[in-house]
């Protein structure tokens, strides 16, 4: 069985812009004199709600705190294997004041966690379905005249229909 090492690489940095709740701009000190300038950082391990999307709101709270705490100001970054991501950016945990500021915004409910490939290991914010559901909702009521109504089935009902047991 052979165990993965994680590698990865501290760099001291300056914000220069914050585009939304996991995504900024930074001028990146390599150290030796040379700086890699306005270059993207991808926060690691959270997703924030996307700025052009139906939450909309929410994604500007993420944004304007993320601004809060680190626009212009100087910040640790620790990359994950030193390379970039699958739409070029650097992908990294960001320390401000020795504070995770991944964490905070996790903490402070304005990021969830996220893992690896989006689609399929992603924690999703679990209000989404619900308000997705809400919305749907709204459109039917909205459309429709129609009134829904709980009927209770007896269990011996289902059985002879289906021919199986409920329990």
């Amino acid at each position: 069985m052979s165990m993965r090492k994680s590698v990865s690489y501290l760099y001291k940095a300056k914000v220069v812009s914050v585009y939304d709740g996991d995504t900024c701009r930074a001028d990146i000190d390599l150290g030796f004199g040379t700086v890699l300038k306005n270059k993207t950082i991808r926060l690691s391990g959270i997703d924030t709600a996307e700025i052009r999307s139906d939450d909309k709101e929410s994604a500007l709270k993420a944004r304007d705190r993320l601004r809060e705490l680190i626009l212009g100001k100087e910040i640790v970054l620790q990359t994950v294997k030193d390379r970039t991501g699958k739409y070029g950016r650097i992908i990294g945990t960001i320390y401000q004041d020795g504070m995770n500021v991944n964490e905070v915004l996790v903490e402070e409910g304005l990021a969830v966690k996220a893992y690896g490939n989006r689609k399929s290991q992603k924690k999703k914010d679990p209000r989404a379905k619900e308000k997705k559901k809400e919305k749907k909702e709204e459109k039917a009521t909205e459309s429709d005249s129609s009134v829904a109504v709980k009927i209770d089935i007896p269990a011996t009902l289902i059985e002879s229909v289906t021919g199986s047991s409920t329990e």
